[in-house]
């Protein structure tokens, strides 16, 4: 008796493009986003020292001040995109209007426009002028696209996909733009920091200003949003201006997300930014740190599946705490490299430094994918206690803390090796050897105070405890709120959304007659 088969179910490749489509032109502009801070936070601190010639201090005060800056021109950006109101939305015409400050100022970092290196003071002030051009241009997009994700993706796996997909293109970014630095500055045998690199610096810049403007394009042609111009914009004044920023912190699942991104960002930008240098005054395999940091990023892509899967079957915070227990095992491991063995066995130094790095970027990819992916679901948690939808505040404060911690990551490494006495070429060329104390300097920045920061991390993750049942009860009571005016909950209902907003019950929006 033969067996009749079930007929195979045939793909529908017209809906996956039409979810996947919008999905990779939405995280085009990650390329953008995941690049530019990486190659930043891996080179800027070492060039303004090594090439440019400024001393530790003046260099993390060029950081610092920029930094300072962004703490200005977010907050403002979030109130901005809320209240803009065009036929393409009130994110999307960002992306076109930030391409040419995006593109001038990033190449503005990488040239000093002849400034001798003996007028530190005069170049300080150029770099701090361009980091802070830069940090505008990068809100002018980063703020606007962060606060379109939760409308564009409104359900929990959605979201997860379009942060994953967003994932893979800030490796790309990542991958890609250090792909072009190395090709100048040499990959298996990386050239030494000096002023005669000037010139491959201004052509880096020139490149990767280009490389990074163009998916703007992409992004804002691939992407839809309604027409906002029928729509209110809410009051603004001095008073409403305070009210939104601070309740933003009344949002429970907003906190513990922010106390888990500065944690995380600032761990993952003092070890970036000591990398370079332990490398070369620790490790002493400087020839070969280009190759290693190839070889970190691979170790980083190699742990996205994984993340996906752990995402999708157990959480979202599952990433963060099955993987980031091995960045700590990756700086323990880092103490078996010393300038004894670098000088003596070279390649036993290049296999353990390299081992250090893919492992730390392996375990960083678990915790760099759960704040993705949680951010987008505190706006709905917002609007539960407010009544309102402002992507763009709630993205505004993310993306202040983000760029803060990258910036005061890499101003904390070059104060730490100002304290320990780190001795520098400060653009002379010449290679320094460094006593005792500037070792434990590096030490410190590169793997003691990270893996201090790294615990907390853990710690955090373990405390958000959102699940998708709890976004699905936080969006159905919301929309009944809208269509009827009044909402019933069981009392365990009840229990859920205290415990998410941090809020008593009665004094959210939705309990309001």
């Amino acid at each position: 008796m033969s067996e009749t088969l079930a007929p195979r179910k045939k793909i529908d490749l017209r809906g996956v493009l039409q979810q996947g489509l919008p999905m990779v032109g939405y995280s085009t502009a990650n390329i953008f986003k995941g690049g530019t801070p990486y190659i930043i936070t891996l080179y800027f601190l070492t060039f303004l020292t090594e090439v440019e010639g400024l001393g530790f201090t003046q260099a993390s005060l060029v950081v610092l001040l920029a930094k300072i800056w962004d703490a200005v021109i977010d907050p403002f950006m979030g109130l901005l995109t809320d209240r803009t109101r065009t036929k393409y939305g009130r994110r999307r015409p960002y992306f076109l209007f930030g391409i040419i400050p995006l593109a001038l100022s990033y190449f503005s970092l990488w040239y000093s426009f002849g400034i001798p290196n003996e007028q530190t003071t005069a170049k300080m002030a150029y770099f701090i002028f361009a980091y802070m051009f830069f940090t505008t241009a990068s809100s002018l997009i980063s703020v606007p696209h962060e606060s379109l994700l939760p409308e564009t993706a409104p359900t929990y796996v959605l979201r997860i996909n379009y942060n994953n997909v967003g994932y893979i293109f800030n490796s790309v970014g990542m991958l890609s733009s250090f792909a072009l630095a190395s090709a100048l500055l040499g990959f298996t045998q990386t050239a030494d920091f000096t002023p005669a690199l000037k010139s491959k610096f201004l052509f880096m810049g020139a490149v990767q200003a280009v490389f990074f403007a163009l998916p703007m394009f992409i992004t804002f042609f691939s992407t839809k949003e309604k027409d906002w111009r029928s729509v209110p914009k809410p009051e603004l004044n001095p008073r409403e201006v305070f009210w939104e920023y601070t309740t933003t912190f009344k949002n429970r699942a907003f906190r513990q997300y922010l106390a888990l991104v500065v944690t995380n960002v600032l761990a993952m930008n003092i070890w970036t930014a000591a990398h370079p240098f332990f490398v070369r005054y620790v490790g002493r395999v400087n020839d070969k740190f280009n190759l290693i940091t190839t070889y970190q990023g691979f170790g980083q892509m190699c742990g996205f599946p994984l993340n996906w899967l752990l995402s999708l079957l157990v959480g979202k915070q599952a990433p963060a705490r099955l993987l980031t227990p091995l960045m700590l095992v990756a700086l323990g491991l880092s103490f078996l490299i010393n300038p004894t063995l670098g000088d003596a066995d070279p390649t036993r130094a290049f296999i353990l430094q390299t081992a250090v790095a893919v492992l730390f970027y392996f375990g960083y990819s678990g915790m760099g994918m759960t704040p993705n992916t949680i951010f987008p679901d505190t706006s709905d948690v917002d609007e539960l206690i407010t009544g309102r939808r402002r992507e763009g505040v709630l993205s505004a404060v993310n993306t202040f803390a983000q760029q803060s911690m990258q910036g005061l990551g890499q101003a904390i490494a070059g104060w730490i090796f100002a304290a320990f006495g780190v001795a520098t070429s400060t653009g002379s060329g010449v290679t320094v050897h460094q006593d005792a104390t500037g070792v434990w300097g590096l030490r410190f920045a590169f793997a003691i105070l990270p893996a201090l920061l790294v615990v907390i991390s853990i710690v955090l993750s373990r405390r958000i405890k959102m699940k998708k049942s709890d976004l699905e009860l936080i969006q159905r009571v919301i929309a009944e709120k809208k269509e009827h005016g009044i909402v019933t909950v069981t009392d365990e209902e009840r229990e859920i959304l205290e415990s998410v907003s941090g809020q008593k019950y009665e004094t959210l929006w939705v309990s309001r007659c």
